[in-house]
């Protein structure tokens, strides 16, 4: 019986058999996790590029939205100035026929004159709160 291997060596060489096999398959996944961390730190880092370039675009956008509320603005103040230019002239007009009311004698007006004025002085009033009123 010489030929035949003892069962301790059967046992040895199965235990190393195994172990081989155990180490072969850790290798092999380790080999496959650091592929897979590989992978994922090439797309992390590609991520992170395209959030900076995403914060860029949106840095600029809220420039631009900045500057036309800006130009917004200033465009309603220039609504509101022609506006209310638009209504200066009647205005002048009835600040003219109240001065003309409240000092007839000055500007040599008798009492009929002064009775015009105040319908005058009604409808210019009417005439400059709807200027106003008007959008």
């Amino acid at each position: 019986m010489p030929n035949r291997p003892s069962w301790l060596t059967v046992g040895v060489l199965g235990l190393a058999l195994t172990a081989a096999t155990h180490l072969g398959t850790v290798a092999f996944k380790f080999g496959q996790q650091d592929t897979a961390l590989a992978a994922q730190a090439a797309r992390n880092q590609e991520l992170s590029a395209e959030r900076d370039r995403l914060y860029n675009v949106i840095g600029d956008w809220k420039k631009a939205y900045e500057s036309q509320q800006s130009l917004l603005q200033a465009a309603q103040a220039d609504v509101v100035r022609l506006r209310n230019d638009r209504c200066n002239p009647i205005y002048d007009q009835v600040y003219d026929l109240k001065q003309s009311i409240n000092f007839p004698r000055r500007y040599g007006f008798n009492d009929a004159d002064v009775a015009n004025f105040h319908i005058m002085l009604q409808e210019f009033q009417r005439t400059l709160q709807a200027c106003y009123q008007a959008k």
